[in-house]
């Protein structure tokens, strides 16, 4: 036993002084490699000149960007290059890899609701200021029109007047439909600057003086282009945007929707859009669908009104801000009462509306816009800008918009405006019955 003890005590010494052996020879390695590599250096790669601009015959908006020089490194000897060889295998020794790539945050052009709503408006949400030129449409500078406009403006002058076969009385009911209570809405002999040409633009100037507007009523077959505006005149005689009833005046004691301020313009400070500020979290009550839109097309009868006041009758157009905080479902009307109001909307008030901004974007609204986008024109989603959450991109954009004053606190501004029902509606002779208010649903039964 005593020798098999010692026999194992041998071999076991000899393990330990074979180990120790190599642990050296290790140690020497490594401390020679180490040296060997702070001989050679970094690890030093053959670069290659970056190819030179190939000119193409094609345009290029922009100077093609200068070559950059790199210069060419010596390639590194056979020792080094075994050197660097050996570091690659050896973990300790092997020199620091990069980082790993950050994960992706969640950006808003990736988030399910965005793109939900890209797909849907075409628009891609901005993380930058936006230029006027970018939000063309909330700016209108006045463009006299063409020789050829002018010989459908009054060759429709002509039919419109053949059309309604009014002689004796057409002139006085003309004079009855003011924008507003206060502005014409037909200006002279050919309506004026504005009316007959926004019809026209909408109809895609049509030489033949027949069209699919309005879209409800002529979709199947064209119409005389004179058959909208006489439509639009036996709307606002039934209708009397202009006027508020005592049920509208109570849908909006809270003030949801009101007309205040202007936007910019792009040449005289006078003739920018009017605002239109709807605020939806404010209306705190389930909507009645007829004095909720009357209340509404009064706010855009007014600003089409102050618009032409401050433009000389050669723009009226509108912004709207839609704040959507506080949004509900039960707050705000039906899909069907928000068509029939959207239907009022495109039939008469053609090409009136600049731009419509979403602030605060909720997934009601979300929703909500969904819903309505078969409704509404290509044009009219074509004119829908979503603000972006950050309060300072926010308040940018609305200043490229609107002037810094009329911008309200709620929205990141310096305007404390709080409105107040009796003062807003104090003019009386711009108001009358309940049942005067919804008389255009028995004379007018398209729109009921």
């Amino acid at each position: 036993m005593t020798s098999r003890k010692k026999a194992a005590s041998s071999v076991a010494i000899g393990i330990l002084v074979t180990l120790a052996s190599l642990l050296g020879a290790l140690n020497v390695g490594f401390v020679t490699l180490w040296a060997a590599k702070q001989a050679c250096g970094p690890n030093i790669v053959k670069q290659e000149q970056p190819k030179q601009h190939v000119k193409r015959k094609l345009f290029w908006k922009r100077p093609p960007p200068a070559p950059v020089h790199v210069p060419i490194q010596p390639e590194p000897s056979g020792f080094c290059r075994t050197v660097y060889r050996i570091l690659d295998h050896i973990p300790l020794l092997a020199p620091p890899q990069p980082p790993p790539p950050p994960s992706e945050t969640c950006d808003e052009k990736k988030n399910p609701i965005f793109q939900k709503l890209s797909s849907v408006f075409k628009r891609k949400q901005k993380s930058t200021i936006l230029s006027s030129s970018e939000l063309a449409t909330a700016f209108t500078e006045y463009k006299h029109p063409t020789k050829s406009q002018e010989k459908l403006i009054h060759q429709l002058t002509l039919q419109f007047r053949e059309y309604v076969n009014d002689t004796h009385h057409l002139e006085e009911r003309l004079q009855n439909v003011l924008w507003g209570g206060t502005s014409g809405w037909w200006l002279g002999h050919d309506g004026g600057p504005t009316l007959l040409p926004s019809y026209l633009r909408v109809m895609d100037w049509p030489t033949d003086l027949k069209s699919n507007f309005p879209f409800g009523l002529c979709k199947q077959d064209p119409c005389p282009s004179a058959f909208a505006l006489a439509h639009t005149l036996q709307w606002r005689e039934a209708f009397q945007p202009w006027k508020m009833s005592p049920a509208a005046i109570h849908e909006n004691r809270d003030g949801f929707v009101y007309v205040r301020g202007s936007a910019k313009s792009l040449s005289n400070r006078n003739d920018g859009h009017s605002m239109v500020w709807l605020r939806c979290g404010v209306h705190t009550n389930p909507p009645d669908p007829a004095s909720y839109f009357r209340a509404l097309l009064n706010a855009l009868d007014t600003a089409v009104a102050d618009n032409l006041h401050r433009s000389h009758n050669k723009v009226g157009k509108f912004n709207v801000v839609i704040d959507a905080n506080g949004a509900s479902f039960a707050m705000l009307p039906k899909l069907g009462d928000a068509k029939k109001g959207i239907v009022m909307l495109q039939d008469h008030y053609p090409n009136r509306l600049g731009m419509i901004v979403l602030a605060n974007f909720s997934r009601v609204a979300e929703f909500l816009l969904t819903m309505i986008k078969p409704l509404i024109t290509k044009e009219v989603r074509e004119k829908i800008l979503i603000l972006p959450k950050d309060a300072d991109k926010r308040r940018d954009i609305l200043e490229t918009i609107v002037h810094e004053e009329y911008i309200p606190d709620y929205l990141g501004g310096i305007d404390t405006y709080r409105f107040n029902v009796k003062e807003y509606y104090s003019d009386k002779s711009l108001q009358f019955s309940d049942e005067e208010g919804i008389r255009y649903q028995t004379e007018m039964p398209y729109h009921a």
